[in-house]
């Protein structure tokens, strides 16, 4: 389960930038200001990297940028939400709302693909943004992943 990949102060309610160039650094801003991270700029290269093979966007005001480094010896997920949109320049047009960063150390390379995998599944749940908009703190928004998790564990959700 990646919720526990996932802390409070990992949860950004209230992001301001404007493109996916703009959401990153300022995602990566906050880690490296909290002392999560040390220099945020190759992980910014990592991502724009894979943001450029194929734009993040996943559907439904969701962006899951994700990307792979040798900076970090954790993996690191970062849940941000933007009430203005961003411009992640997404098949559809739309701005996304709601970015799930993952950050990976390259070492563990059958774990990334499977947390891929997972978040995907998550993100694919036709429930989730009604549930997401209505979040008001990073708390709120830890337990509804995992309440959302245990039930699709169950097959309660698809």
């Amino acid at each position: 389960m990646f919720s526990q990949f996932l802390f409070e102060d990992q949860v950004y309610l209230d992001l301001k930038a404007k493109n996916s160039f703009g959401c990153f650094l300022e995602m990566l801003r906050c880690l490296e200001d909290s002392k999560i991270i040390k220099d945020k700029a190759p992980i910014l290269t990592a991502l724009m990297t894979r943001e450029e093979l194929e734009p993040t966007s996943v559907g439904c005001n969701i962006a899951f940028p994700h990307a792979r480094t040798f900076q970090l010896e954790k993996p690191i997920l970062i849940i941000g939400r933007s009430k203005e949109g961003i411009d992640f320049y997404s098949r559809d047009g739309k701005k996304i709302n709601f970015v799930f960063m993952l950050l990976f150390p390259r070492k563990f390379n059958e774990l990334y693909l499977e947390l891929v995998g997972e978040i995907m599944r998550f993100l694919s749940n036709s429930a989730l943004l009604d549930c997401l908009q209505k979040i008001n703190t990073p708390e709120e928004l830890i337990t509804l992943i995992k309440e959302i998790e245990k039930n699709m564990e169950k097959g309660f959700l698809n």
